[in-house]
């Protein structure tokens, strides 16, 4: 029998993430499940884009802008390690040892994407006004 700590220790390794949080995907994606969410991809594809038609007249928030800033600085940090190569040129293997390595520069992708952010907003501002 286990005692009521022990109990709450093993509930809160078990437990979901809490509010705010997010647990890690370290999974890559097998040739099946790629093909499954190419499929669901496939079939929602008019609602997807018309959402993503009124999304791009809004103007976007912090959040977004700093998601579209970290993109980027990791697609620049994937050219300089990479010799110049983007990954729509790399195979699925050396696409998961990118994912791998720009993991561990986690600190250089947050320092260059908020260096980005101004120029982000910019550019959001620019395509909104046409």
């Amino acid at each position: 029998m286990i005692g009521f700590k022990d109990f709450l220790s093993v509930i809160n390794e078990t437990s979901s993430p809490s509010e705010g949080e997010s647990l890690p995907i370290s999974e890559v994606l097998s040739f099946q499940g790629r093909r499954k969410k190419s499929i669901a991809l496939r079939r929602r594809k008019q609602q997807i884009q018309r959402q993503r038609k009124i999304a791009l007249r809004r103007p976007a928030t912090l959040d977004r802008l700093k998601r579209r800033g970290r993109r980027t600085a990791r697609d620049i940090l994937t050219k300089r390690y990479y010799g110049g190569k983007t990954k729509k040129d790399m195979s699925i293997s050396q696409k998961a040892r990118v994912e791998k390595r720009l993991d561990r520069a986690k600190n250089v992708t947050g320092f260059i994407s908020k260096r980005l952010l101004p120029s982000k907003r910019k550019l959001d501002v620019q395509r909104r006004r046409g």
